[in-house]
């Protein structure tokens, strides 16, 4: 039996090819060499019993037992401190040949020495077939969770809120990862709109839920806060947070006429002062009451304002040194105590946007639409002839003569969305024998016939107009 012998802490426990010409030929103590091939002399044989032989400057001597691994101290030792060579594996050879045959050497390598995190290793058969063994759990992935799943919402026109407020209320739809959401619009019919949303029918779709959402929901003038409603539970009112988060997250779009404290409410627990977000909560004609009495409370009707003070539960009589404050209670309890509710259910959607105070108030003032805004997003081809001069006049005059309402309509029909969430309109003009303008929301590009320019101006302000506040549009373009 021979043993090859390799330290603790040796970098390679493989041992390298032997090279006949350069390593020592290895002797026993009476004089027989190992030999690597010598022709018709020395040939192999077993050792004897107290035969010795030098093996990386050891001596080993060979006993009676030394065939018997128990019985060798050099197999017997800790696994961990050596490695078994069979010689006959590798100088196999046969005694009726001159040449030496040697063969691929087989290594006993002990199991504290195999990495647990192999990945692959070839078939012991030797048929070249490499296996893979199993992927190590530390880095094991959600497939899932790596890619892009679309979902699609189908809702009918004119019903838009109340079936995405059912579609979020499934606990199926809630919370999904890396999702994007598509809308199929519907008519009144049933039949399927001829729009594939490429982002501007998902607006459209937003726009109409905002709207029904703002007259169902909330109470207010220029801003408003949401009502409690006795058919809306928690999981209704979570559903409109999911709304709100899907509506920033794919299109940048908020319901900015929110009051911004009760939106700080509900991104951040904590708003800023409320009051003057109150003085624009009320109607024009009790706004206008309490601007006055702030300057003087006995220049206003005294009837007028205690029925304003009844109509808001208040018992105090107002005075100039109490007004501010007073007013200041009212608002907090009608624009934060009242709401509350529904802003605990929408914290947990809107916080996971990661929005700032800063980001939140920007956002508001970037979404509202202005007719500076709307003049500066329009663009129109270069060059124009004179007929298209024309219409491009035209167009940017009836722009500066809309009111607020005016203008999210025309932003709607051109993009989708009655907020100023896209940085640039498209004009084109087209030959059309209609004489009646077309949109394309994905795109947002407007489409004006050429033939528009032989009007007056009066009849293309009133026909345009009119056009945007009929607010029922199909989409029939794909």
């Amino acid at each position: 039996m021979f043993a090859h012998r390799r330290r603790r802490g040796e970098e390679n426990l493989m041992p390298t090819a032997i090279d006949s010409s350069q390593e020592e030929v290895p002797s026993t103590s009476d004089g027989h060499h190992i030999s690597h091939g010598q022709p018709n002399s020395e040939r192999y044989r077993p050792l004897n019993q107290g035969d010795e032989m030098t093996v990386d400057n050891e001596v080993i001597v060979q006993t009676a037992d030394d065939s018997s691994p128990s019985n060798n101290p050099l197999l017997s030792e800790a696994a961990e401190d050596r490695v078994e060579l069979d010689v006959q594996s590798v100088f196999a050879a046969t005694l009726d040949s001159d040449a030496v045959n040697l063969t691929p050497p087989t290594y006993n390598i002990p199991d504290e020495f195999i990495q647990e995190d192999q990945l692959a290793r070839l078939n012991d058969d030797d048929s070249g077939i490499i296996q893979f063994g199993p992927f190590p759990a530390a880095v094991e992935l959600d497939l899932n969770a790596t890619q892009p799943l679309v979902k699609e919402i189908k809702v009918h026109r004119g019903n838009v809120c109340q079936e995405m407020v059912t579609f979020f209320s499934k606990e199926e739809n809630v919370n999904l990862r890396g999702t994007t959401f598509e809308v199929k619009m519907l008519k009144s019919d049933g039949s399927t709109e001829m729009a594939e949303d490429n982002g501007g029918v998902l607006r459209d779709a937003l726009t109409e839920f905002f709207d029904s959402f703002y007259l169902q929901y909330t109470i207010g003038n220029s801003v408003a806060v949401p009502v409690l409603r006795h058919d809306m539970t928690k999981v209704h009112w979570s559903a409109v947070g999911e709304v709100i988060r899907l509506a920033f997250r794919q299109e940048g779009i908020l319901p900015v006429r929110l009051a911004l404290p009760f939106m700080q409410l509900a991104f951040f627990g904590t708003p800023d002062d409320p009051l003057d977000a109150f003085m624009q909560l009320l109607p024009d004609v009790d706004r206008l009451l309490l601007e006055d009495a702030m300057r003087s409370v006995s220049s206003v009707d005294a009837d007028d304002l205690m029925d304003f003070m009844e109509r808001h539960d208040a018992r105090r009589n107002l005075t100039d040194e109490n007004i501010e404050k007073s007013l200041t209670e009212m608002a907090n309890k009608e624009m934060l105590q009242v709401p509350l509710f529904v802003a605990l259910c929408w914290r947990p959607k809107l916080k996971s946007l990661g929005l700032s105070r800063l980001q939140l108030r920007q956002i508001y003032d970037n979404l509202k639409p202005s007719t500076r805004k709307v003049l500066n997003i329009l663009e129109f081809p270069k060059p124009m002839n004179t007929e298209e001069g024309a219409l491009s006049s035209s167009l940017k005059r009836l722009v500066r003569e809309m009111d607020q309402n005016l203008l999210g309509l025309f932003l709607r029909f051109c993009t989708g969305s009655d907020l100023a969430v896209r940085e640039k309109i498209t004009t084109r003009f087209t030959e059309s024998e209609i004489r009646c303008p077309t949109a394309h929301t994905c795109g947002c590009v407007l489409n004006i016939p050429r033939s528009d320019a032989a009007l007056p101006y009066i009849t293309l302000k009133s026909e345009f107009t009119t056009l945007l506040r009929n607010r029922y549009w199909q989409m029939d373009i794909i």
